[in-house]
């Protein structure tokens, strides 16, 4: 936990944020925090930067602001869809997310056991706590929509005009589409489910304009593509900032 995640339900009084729970006892313990000294916190979707520790007792920490960075958003027109993936893999799926900061986060059910998978405790209000977890990891603030659709393939709103990449290991390299990627304002990003694309399901796509895209020449877990998929187009997306 290299950043501190304030919440909006957190106790606000007279700019002092006060906090209890893991967050505290991380402070506590883990950073042997007191009186005084400082740590790196958040407020998801409005700032970062430094807070005083203003007081401290064995149950919660009282933090306020000394200094605030900007940070905007690089990737708020960007969405990544996947056919909705067993808990395990949810889990790393949302704390990536956190971690890089995107748009819109989109789950379909392409399978019957996809379907299944919705029972789980993550699926039904837990996303934000692994969320979380990513964004305390690289002080990223910005929180993604997060939405489940029961369509059994991602399927765009009559007026997207958005450039869609499609995941898929016998796909044209995604390295060679950096101008393409810098050049398009909305993204869409689809992975697949476990078992692959079927032909069907990749016609479908193209239909629609899709760049079918490979990210390496290795079979990639879903969590392990996603990941460099963020990776590459964040150090696109940053040296083209600069």
């Amino acid at each position: 936990m290299n950043w501190i995640v304030i919440r909006a339900e957190d106790p606000f009084e007279n700019g002092i944020y006060t906090i209890q729970g893991d967050r505290h006892r991380h402070i506590q313990t883990i950073l042997q925090k007191k009186t005084n000294d400082t740590v790196r916190a958040l407020l998801t979707n409005v700032w970062r930067g430094i807070c005083r520790i203003v007081h401290q007792t064995s149950n919660e920490t009282s933090l306020q602001i000394i200094s605030i960075d900007s940070q905007k958003p690089i990737r708020k027109e960007h969405s990544f869809s996947f056919a909705l993936p067993r808990p395990q893999t949810g889990k790393k799926i949302f704390y990536l997310s956190g971690c890089f900061g995107i748009g819109t986060l989109q789950f379909f059910l392409p399978e019957t056991r996809n379907q299944e998978y919705l029972t789980s405790p993550l699926y039904r209000g837990k996303e934000y706590e692994d969320y979380a977890k990513g964004m305390s990891q690289t002080g990223n603030i910005f929180q993604a929509e997060i939405h489940y659709s029961k369509e059994r393939h991602w399927k765009p709103k009559t007026e997207d005009q958005r450039t869609i990449f499609v995941f898929h290991p016998e796909g044209e390299a995604f390295s060679d589409l950096r101008d393409v990627y810098l050049a398009s304002n909305s993204i869409e990003h689809i992975f697949g489910p476990e078992s692959g694309f079927l032909e069907n399901d990749l016609r479908y796509y193209q239909s629609l304009g899709a760049k079918i895209v490979r990210l390496s020449d290795l079979s990639l877990r879903t969590e392990d593509a996603y990941l460099a998929a963020l990776y590459q187009t964040d150090v696109w997306l940053k040296t083209h900032a600069t």
